[in-house]
């Protein structure tokens, strides 16, 4: 079941990664989901909700993100271009 789980994982993040789209700077990327627009990279990805919160995702082992709601960007992803 873990290999398994951990094959959906590898499935999705190369799904996510083989996408051909620009590549954007933070600031860019962030700008684009406040207009609406989702951002991914690597096991990460921005949007915003319904009510206007940003919600950042990471890709669990079974394919799937987990969404949070933070109350402030992690530094991880301020590198990430």
């Amino acid at each position: 079941m873990e290999q398994q789980l951990h094959q959906q994982y590898i499935d999705a993040l190369s799904q996510i990664e083989s996408y051909s789209g620009p590549t954007v700077g933070w600031a860019d990327a962030y700008r684009l989901v406040q207009e609406g627009i989702a951002m991914a990279s690597g096991q990460w990805k921005l949007q915003i909700e319904p009510q206007g919160n940003l919600l950042i995702g990471n890709l669990t082992s079974g394919g799937q993100y987990s969404w949070i709601d933070p109350i402030y960007i992690p530094p991880v992803l301020l590198d990430l271009l």
